[in-house]
């Protein structure tokens, strides 16, 4: 009769109470095996080096051991992928087969690829805040099998970010020089994750003009190292925040040079060198951070966005133009040249050519700037987002994953996978979900997010 043994990597009464799971040699979540082909699901040539009858292995995401007693592997953002190997793990008579189940299968139903009886998968999870536990089950040609259950991986999801006197109600945020800037109704400030801490802009040194309304828009310039800052309303200028000396410096960029008349800040981003601000009036650009000069001015003159990525320069509106050539109007959401498609952000993805924009009534559009040509749309209708009003985009450098602000709260685009993890407030936001802004860090890794009723955000502990 054939043999099994099992081994267990995690004690039962931790899993129990902290992990909210069971386990049963029976095996409970998402199970795999039987016949597998020799396309890769099964090892075909067993090695006459193998160190046992039956030898098991398992890393998660390159890991072979937990972090410490009673802890997983690793720990990960929701949606974020893991991979699992059974690399190493070797039968004495071959072909080895293998049996993965992940739970709790809820978590991570239809996410794992190839198939869960390869040597190699690959998951993600859809429920934050969760434990995963992986049993792998290894068999030989005779029918002998060995099993291994470990707690693999755990979740994180959105918390609140509290300052110590209050919520915050935010309006705009940036990621750079270590630091989280954000704009709100009551002012600019500065987060810093490595020290836990706020640090609020009214009180650095001003030249001129101080913070005298609330703030609406932020920009971080990784170049020259200055946050910039724009208030709610018609002010003519934009604040430079030097994060060195802690002053800031008022620059007005209504001279008969810019744009010629005041008017209000829709958007600050990058100039390359410098910074570029989008008004109603169109778009003016300070070369050297401190004095705009000339118009960028498409039909009609309402600049909502401004976006770039490695290749060319974008601001958006109405519709969307290229900045090198701005008499050239592209329609990214297919809705027609009469209709306005109330693009309030646009940002570079993924590649040379992939450029991401945000709507406040059709979505999200991903856009091939080299031919400025829509790849795909994502809406209700579509089924990848709860809402098609999309406020701001974030994108992760790394993975190239892009990150949206809606009303009905955040979501994320899986580049590996090619879908959407939507989070609301089941995810972390609670009552939250009304979403203006959202920013992305990688020193340490956190994605940010913000509205009328505070700050969010997702980091690993």
């Amino acid at each position: 009769m054939p043999r099994e043994t099992t081994s267990y990597h995690v004690a039962c009464a931790f899993a129990l109470a902290a992990c909210a799971c069971t386990f049963d040699r029976g095996g409970s979540g998402i199970g795999g095996g039987g016949d597998a082909s020799a396309d890769g699901n099964r090892d075909i040539d067993a090695s006459v080096e193998c160190p046992a009858p039956l030898h098991l292995e398992i890393s998660v995401d390159g890991f072979t051991a937990p972090a410490g007693p009673a802890m997983p592997y690793t720990t990960v953002f929701m949606g974020d992928t893991v991979a699992l190997s059974a690399a190493g793990s070797c039968v004495e008579r071959g072909p080895i087969e293998y049996e993965w189940q992940i739970s709790p299968i809820d978590a991570t139903r239809d996410s794992a690829l190839p198939d869960l009886a390869s040597r190699d998968i690959s998951v993600f999870s859809i429920v934050p805040n969760r434990s995963y536990t992986v049993r792998l089950t290894i068999r030989d040609a005779d029918g002998q099998s060995t099993t291994d259950l470990i707690f693999a991986f755990s979740t994180v999801g959105f918390e609140l970010l509290n300052r110590p006197d209050g919520n915050l109600d935010v309006d705009g945020l940036a990621t750079g020089g270590g630091a989280l800037w954000v704009g709100a109704r009551d002012g600019a400030f500065r987060y810093d994750p490595a020290a836990d801490a706020f640090d609020n802009l009214n009180t650095w040194t001003f030249d001129a003009d101080t913070f005298d309304r609330d703030l609406e828009h932020v920009y971080y310039d990784p170049d020259a190292g200055y946050a910039w800052i724009a208030a709610r309303g018609s002010k003519a200028g934009v604040w430079r925040a030097n994060p060195l000396d802690e002053t800031i410096a008022f620059f007005r960029y209504d001279t008969a040079t810019a744009l010629g008349a005041s008017t209000e800040v829709n958007d600050i981003g990058p100039a390359h060198p410098g910074v570029r601000v989008a008004t109603d009036l169109g778009v003016t650009t300070a070369a050297d951070s401190a004095t705009f000069n000339g118009t960028v001015v498409p039909p009609p003159v309402v600049v909502e966005a401004l976006g770039n990525n490695a290749t060319s320069e974008w601001m958006g509106g109405r519709a969307l133009w290229d900045l090198s050539a701005p008499w050239v109007e592209l329609d990214p959401f297919l809705v027609g040249v009469d209709t306005d498609a109330k693009i309030n952000a646009v940002a570079g993805g993924l590649g040379d050519q992939e450029l991401w924009v945000a709507s406040d009534d059709f979505g999200v559009a991903r856009v091939d700037s080299a031919g400025g040509e829509t790849v795909a749309l994502y809406s209700l209708d579509t089924g990848d987002l709860e809402t098609d009003k999309v406020r701001d985009i974030a994108v992760e450098p790394d993975s190239g994953d892009v990150w949206v602000a809606t009303e009905r709260g955040a979501a994320r685009f899986k580049q590996d996978r090619l879908v959407w993890v939507t989070m609301g407030a089941t995810e972390g936001l609670a009552d939250r979900i009304d979403l203006r802004a959202i920013a992305a860090d990688t020193e340490p890794r956190a994605i940010y997010a913000g509205g009328s009723k505070g700050l969010v955000y997702i980091r690993v502990p």
